[in-house]
C-alpha cells in the first residue's frame, strides 16, 4: 500500500508539504489529462493498450476518483502508528 513506507525520519507519516501537493495536484481533471498524455505517448508501444484501457475505465468510476482524490492525502497526513488504514468506499 501507498501507505506503508517505513519512514523514519518524520514520526511514520507524510511531511505536511508533501500532503499539500497532493491536495492541489490529485483530482479527476489532471488525472484525466496525465492518461491522455500519456495513451499519445505510448500509441506505438506494448503498453499502449493498457494505458487506454485504463483511460477508458477512468470515465467509468468518476465518483471513486473524486472520493480517492479528497480522501488520499487525508490518509497520508493522519497516518495512525499501526499503519492500517482502508478506503471508506
Amino acid at each position: 500500500m501507498l501507505w506503508d513506507f517505513e519512514g523514519h525520519l518524520y514520526s511514520h507519516r507524510w511531511l505536511e508539504p508533501n500532503v499539500s501537493f497532493l491536495k492541489r495536484a490529485l483530482n479527476p481533471r489532471c488525472i484525466r489529462e496525465a492518461l491522455t498524455r500519456a495513451v499519445i505517448k505510448l500509441r506505438n508501444e506494448p503498453e499502449y493498450e493498457a494505458a487506454l484501457g485504463i483511460l477508458e475505465d477512468v470515465e467509468l468510476c468518476g465518483k471513486t476518483l473524486q472520493s480517492r482524490c479528497s480522501e488520499l492525502p487525508r490518509i497520508l497526513e493522519l497516518m495512525p502508528e499501526n499503519g492500517q488504514l482502508d478506503w471508506t468506499v
